[in-house]
């Protein structure tokens, strides 16, 4: 009796595991097909045995073309041996964890994958064949090529690039920064952004911060900042938001373009125009092919025409008749980089009468 009821207690646990493995099995077959990953059965031998909608999209062969097929035909040369080596790890139960390859679709074209295979076992724990998960990482991989190449271009730009977190403090310094400003990556990072400001100017900061929370631009405007010796140096400033991928604003990155010979460059020209302007002397510019395109007013008062009288003209136009080749003769020299030094001679006025000029 004994014996008979443990067969019908077995019996029954028998009937009532079935219908829980067959509703487990359904949701395996649910969750592979609705899989965004190609996975993909395969036999010890190498034969695809099973193969989901997801590795129809990604290799671009349909399931009917796929099964009975070598897992080869999405091999690339160069990386056939993979797939013998992986089938030696799995007869050794050997899981193959997450590994960046590639694989060949129908059509030739190459894919960039994550591949995890596992080993699949029959009830009698016999290894029998590998299922294989094959994860497109083209974005991914496009992605880390892009960031690599932003990181280059920053670690060899001549401007500071600077990223800070929005509360002020510093996150990044390339080396521009470091030698712009004087601080070491390492003393940099994590301090606060005014390190680098002047005392009248330290607001500033926060007023950026403020504008670029608002979602505004701050694109090139001149500032001065500070370096660690205490001098101060002229920059072009443009600040971009940094947002994650969800899209929230995380931080800000900074470009600190160094102005000071622009500065002084143009603080000189304004130099020479206002002595141009203050001269006595008749100071003239002419092109190449002897048009006028600078006339001061010293010009103005020595040969009666006024700026906009002269501009555009030909030089010629102060030549007395028997001197109308001296300009010819002084480009020709001036080309040949031959400088004409001070000489005597004789100009024209509007008004017809001349003037004894020295020239340089």
């Amino acid at each position: 009796m004994v014996r008979n009821g443990t067969r019908k207690g077995q019996g029954r646990t028998a009937v009532l595991e079935r219908p829980v493995a067959d509703e487990r099995s359904r949701y395996l077959a649910a969750i592979v097909t609705s899989s965004e990953d190609a996975i993909i059965g395969k036999d010890l031998k190498g034969t695809i045995v099973s193969w989901n909608p997801a590795a129809e999209r990604m290799f671009g062969y349909t399931e009917e073309a796929a099964i009975g097929q070598p897992i080869s035909i999405i091999g690339i040369q160069g990386r056939l041996d993979e797939f013998k080596e992986i089938i030696e790890k799995i007869k050794a139960g050997v899981a193959i964890e997450r590994y960046e390859t590639q694989r060949r679709r129908k059509d030739g074209t190459v894919v960039d994958v994550a591949v995890t295979v596992s080993p699949v076992k029959d009830e009698t724990g016999h290894v029998i064949g590998a299922s294989v998960i094959d994860r497109d990482i083209t974005s991914q991989r496009e992605a880390s090529r892009y960031a690599r190449s932003l990181a280059a271009i920053v670690q060899s730009s001549e401007d500071a690039v600077i990223s800070e977190a929005l509360d002020g403090t510093i996150t990044s310094w390339n080396p521009a920064a470091e030698k712009m400003f004087g601080y070491t990556e390492k003393e940099a990072l994590s301090r606060p952004m005014s390190i680098i400001g002047t005392p009248e100017r330290i607001d500033e900061f926060q007023e950026i911060i403020e504008k670029i929370k608002k979602g505004l631009t701050v694109e090139r405007y001149e500032t001065q900042r500070r370096r660690k010796n205490g001098t101060v140096v002229d920059v072009s400033v443009t600040v971009s938001p940094v947002r994650s991928e969800e899209g929230k604003l995380i931080g800000l990155s900074a470009i600190d373009r160094d102005i000071t010979s622009q500065i002084q460059a143009t603080q000189y020209a304004q130099s020479l125009a206002a002595i141009v302007q203050s001269s006595e002397d008749a100071v003239i510019s002419e092109a190449l092919d002897g048009t006028i395109t600078s006339w001061n007013p010293a010009a103005e008062k020595m040969f009666g025409y006024t700026e906009k009288e002269a501009v555009g003209k030909p030089i010629s136009l102060i030549a007395t008749p028997d001197r109308v080749d001296e300009f010819r003769e002084i480009i020709d020299k001036v080309k040949k980089g031959i400088t004409v030094e001070r000489y005597e001679t004789q100009r024209k006025r509007k008004n017809g009468s001349v003037v004894d000029v020295w020239v340089t």
